[in-house]
């Protein structure tokens, strides 16, 4: 939820026109003690449209992150990339195993995906081991950072 000001203050950073569309209006909040009589209800005040506005994290932070990286003094420094390992450079890796049959077309070889966590802790790999296992529950995740290195 983003309150009144908080909201403001987005909209001052550009960032509460990227919110628009994904952003729910709070017409009113009522707190109340369970099953016991009375409670205590919230409404806008007069010429305000709503309390604050409901919005899922991830768009704030896509928003936060577009705004970020559009503001030309910013400079935007991410310690986590992810992408996928080209058919070539498997190739280049496999070579010292394979050697030229690495390269044969037919010979399957799996996706691999890169990960650099910049700081690799336990706990950020064991995020993305639930994050790529969610979505691939037959994945296999390794952490050997010498698999992407040069065989010497």
């Amino acid at each position: 939820a983003i309150a009144g000001a908080p909201g403001r203050m987005l909209g001052a950073i550009g960032v509460a026109d990227r919110l628009a569309a994904f952003a729910c209006p709070i017409q009113g909040i009522r707190v109340s003690d369970g099953l016991e009589p009375g409670a205590l209800d919230f409404e806008p005040d007069a010429g305000e449209d709503a309390l604050g506005h409901m919005v899922e994290n991830r768009r704030l932070r896509a928003a936060l992150f577009e705004a970020a990286s559009a503001a030309p003094l910013v400079d935007v420094r991410m310690k986590t990339r992810a992408v996928a390992v080209d058919r070539a450079k498997l190739t280049t890796l496999l070579r010292p195993w394979l050697g030229a049959d690495g390269a044969d077309p037919d010979l399957p070889i799996p996706a691999m995906i890169d990960v650099d966590l910049g700081a690799a802790s336990d706990a950020a790999v064991a995020r993305v081991r639930e994050a790529v296992l969610s979505v691939a529950p037959s994945a296999r995740i390794d952490r050997h950072e010498s698999w992407m290195s040069p065989v010497r």
